[in-house]
């Protein structure tokens, strides 16, 4: 669904970029228009998506956030480790890597398909990148 989206607001910036050339400068400037948004929006989008996953999947920032909610009292870790290290938690996020058609079923094991291999090629370029050791 968000390569989906991403695709659909790739285009978008294409086809805007292109118009506003033709509005305000001459016509040889669309061409270094498209090209820029077909190159900038790529880089945007590889350096967000590991901002949004640190929110949206981070066991870590899930776990501290909620300890921020229990406040003073804190949580007990049979507490986390039910939360968030349950056969319950692992199943849901396999299934939604198999939803988001990153991960197949091969019998009783569970495979990369072509796109979820390039999703883990590109977060473990970033993480090198930003010297993140295992869990970063």
């Amino acid at each position: 669904m968000i390569t989906r989206l991403y695709a659909l607001t790739w285009a978008a910036g294409v086809v805007t970029a292109v118009a506003v050339e033709t509005l305000t400068n001459p016509a040889e400037e669309r061409l270094v228009a498209a090209m820029t948004a077909m190159v900038v929006s790529p880089a945007l989008f590889l350096l967000y998506m590991p901002f949004y996953y640190t929110f949206a999947a981070s066991l870590t920032v899930q776990t501290l956030l909620a300890l921020d909610r229990a406040g003073a009292e804190g949580v007990r870790l049979s507490d986390l480790y039910a939360t968030y290290a349950s056969k319950q938690t692992l199943r849901e996020r396999v299934e939604s890597m198999v939803a988001s058609r990153n991960l197949v079923p091969v019998e009783l094991a569970y495979r990369l398909t072509g796109k979820g291999r390039l999703v883990a090629q590109v977060f473990q370029a970033v993480k090198n990148v930003w010297a993140l050791g295992p869990g970063g």
